[in-house]
């Protein structure tokens, strides 16, 4: 049996960071502030976040990522057999901090992963009032991509698919270690599914030699295997979009060649990009499988507010063709994938959270 997640106005997971969150973590890296002093401001922050999302009446909270400085390289990072390195990349003409990850020996689930007590303090936070808490990690799909696409050293080679099995293992394990921690609702953050529509991206696959057909495939087994752990009072999702760095986008392309093959997972939910108009093609969503769908309707990349009206008509076109029990509403994408944020301000993107709210009850 599935519980209630997705929840009818949800959030993706990751918040923009607060300026004095941002400023500690400068001052460890210049060797100014020690980690437990950063732990003490990490932890009033996300005590302040979840309060803040319960009082913009959210029924689910998470700890926004706040320990993080990537959606995906901190979960990866700490995993056996994976070194987690930093370094300053131009991105988008924007010299930014990235985390980079590389697999020095076999792979496996680390069971002391700073994940699972990071989570552990967001429930306890989060059960004084009463909700719900869901963990975001990134999804698998991201290292096995870059094994096949980048001339990076890695222990297994260019063979992904051994990777895979692995991986398959990895995931099983965390998904017992957080609902033993006592995690109900995981989501699984796995925007490079999008990457196997997008024209660009499919000719860097072909040009390393694979087949996107078989690429897409693997995914699917490694997805239904991992699935097939999952206790049943346990509700996982997958959210994809279509990147997500500093307000800029890695892709550029819809789902209609994706729905097919995502919509037999037994995920929970769905959390997808519905934020442009040229993407809405919401008869897709009559391939559902009973899962819920979230729609992402409001934009995080943008500092402009979103015209309500519009967002509610948006709504009622995809309940054509799909139960009004199965559609919730979200943004499009978390605020910060990494922890430099979307260009945006907190201002907004609690407007933007408002807004989510009303249209969900508008509907």
């Amino acid at each position: 049996m599935m519980g209630q997640a997705p929840f009818k106005y949800d959030i993706i997971g990751s918040f923009l960071r607060p300026t004095k969150l941002k400023e500690a973590r400068e001052q460890v890296r210049a060797g100014e502030l020690s980690a437990d002093q950063l732990k003490v401001i990490e932890d009033e922050s996300i005590r302040q976040l979840i309060k803040q999302l319960v009082d913009h009446g959210y029924p689910v909270v998470t700890d926004g990522e706040f320990r993080r400085g990537w959606y995906h390289s901190d979960f990866l990072g700490a995993l056996n057999g994976v070194k987690l390195s930093i370094y300053t990349m131009n991105l988008f003409g924007e010299d930014t901090l990235v985390g980079s990850t590389t697999i020095e020996g076999p792979i496996s689930w680390n069971p002391n992963h700073p994940f699972i007590d990071h989570f552990k303090f967001a429930k306890a936070e989060a059960d004084q009032y009463g909700v719900m808490t869901k963990l975001d990690i990134p999804g698998p799909n991201m290292v096995l991509i870059d094994t096949i696409t980048t001339d990076q050293a890695n222990y297994y080679g260019k063979d992904f698919k051994r990777l895979a099995q692995d991986f398959v293992q990895v995931y099983q394990d965390a998904i017992k270690s957080f609902y033993d921690a006592g995690c109900r609702y995981l989501q699984l953050d796995d925007p490079v599914w999008v990457s196997l529509c997008d024209d660009n991206f499919k000719a860097k696959i072909v040009a390393a030699g694979f087949d996107v057909d078989e690429v897409r495939e693997t995914f699917y087994q490694t997805s239904q295997a991992i699935l097939a752990a999952k206790p049943a009072d346990m509700d996982i999702t997958l959210h994809i979009c279509q990147g997500n760095l500093r307000s800029k986008k890695f892709y550029d392309t819809t789902y209609d060649d994706l729905v097919d093959t995502i919509f037999q997972l037994p995920y929970s939910g769905f959390f997808m990009e519905f934020d442009d108009e040229k993407y809405c093609n919401f008869e897709l969503l009559k391939k559902l499988q009973g899962q819920k769908v979230v729609l992402g309707v409001v934009n995080t990349r943008t500092n402009e507010l979103e015209d309500l009206t519009t967002l509610v008509d948006r709504v009622k076109q995809a309940r054509q063709f799909v139960s009004k029990d199965q559609l919730c509403v979200a943004t499009q994408c978390g605020f910060a994938s990494t922890a430099e944020g979307n260009l945006i301000s907190e201002e907004m993107q609690w407007k933007k959270l408002d807004l989510v709210r009303q249209v969900a009850l508008d509907d």
